[in-house]
């Protein structure tokens, strides 16, 4: 995957440059099923690379964030038992770090790649 950045050099000018983001192997979300994740930009937001058809089991949120779903499709289990499904370009934001969590699954045919952030500092509990 690769992203635009747009950057200043030493005299102020500004200029464009390709970046190429690499993935691992990581248990970020799934002890048990591995995703491939970036090194994340700062220690609370990065990229996130599920492979189709995979499903996370029950698991708990890293942490309070929001998540922007850029490929695929991903459904998205709770406790009480609804089911949401999330396409290219729509948010969810995870706040369950504790308790039972939820089921993650690609449902898509082609892998999900998702943006995640974790918040630092979370002043809106909504």
């Amino acid at each position: 995957m690769n992203y635009a950045k747009i950057y200043s050099d030493p005299n102020g000018v500004s200029h464009f440059r390709d970046v190429e983001v690499s993935f691992s192997p990581s248990d970020f979300a799934s002890k048990t099923n591995p995703v491939l994740k970036s090194v994340f930009l700062s220690s609370d937001a990065g990229f996130v690379s599920v492979p189709s058809g995979w499903d996370s089991g029950w698991h708990n949120s890293p942490g309070d964030g929001f998540a922007i779903l850029l490929q695929g499709s991903v459904e998205i289990e709770v406790g009480d038992g609804q089911v949401r499904r999330f396409s290219s370009g729509e948010v969810w934001r995870s706040t369950d770090v504790a308790g039972r969590g939820h089921v993650s699954r690609v449902v898509s045919e082609e892998d999900a790649l998702i943006y995640m952030t974790i918040i630092t500092n979370p002043e809106n509990k909504t």
